[in-house]
């Protein structure tokens, strides 16, 4: 039994921001290789500040660590895939486990604005607190058997309940 699990949720940035990102890591090798060629420090410099903001943008993922032992759970960030940072907190508050699916569409349009839209199902798995209120996504998979394996395993190792997802319905009525 591993006791801790990490589960990498995805991108930190969006990808308008790490295209962004990417310019900026182009930008940055152009103005090195340039400024090795005039020997210009300024743009050596300037390059190697560009390097870092771009990689940081475009190398950055999230994700969450499982410590099973100690019943703790760290959402992270990494950076350039090697600085991990995140604050460990304790899954006591977290009783009861889900699984959550989610249906995810992309629509593209042509020049005569025909739509094509891809959509694809997204099952995801929660811890949730007492009432079902909050929730903390820890993985997520695009096969409903792979998620429930995930979270009967994960139940059975941090000694919680498999439930369904009940939220308490709202007492205000929607107009």
């Amino acid at each position: 039994m591993q006791t801790i699990i990490k589960n990498k949720l995805g991108k930190e940035f969006g990808s308008g921001m790490r295209g962004g990102g990417f310019v900026f890591f182009l930008l940055s090798i152009y103005l090195m290789v340039v400024g090795i060629n005039e020997l210009s420090i300024s743009k050596i410099f300037i390059g190697i500040i560009l390097l870092l903001i771009g990689g940081v943008i475009v190398f950055s993922t999230h994700g969450i660590s499982i410590d099973i032992k100690n019943k703790k759970i760290m959402e992270y960030s990494k950076y350039f895939n090697l600085f991990e940072h995140g604050n460990w907190t304790s899954i006591e508050n977290y009783p009861f486990i889900t699984v959550l699916s989610f249906d995810i569409s992309t629509s593209t349009f042509s020049r005569s604005n025909r739509e094509m839209a891809i959509t694809e199902r997204n099952y995801e798995v929660h811890l949730l607190n007492q009432n079902h209120t909050q929730k903390k996504l820890i993985h997520s998979f695009l096969n409903s058997e792979e998620a429930f394996e995930f979270a009967k395993k994960i139940a059975t190792e941090l000694k919680i309940e498999f439930t369904q997802y009940n939220p308490p319905s709202s007492r205000r009525k929607r107009r």
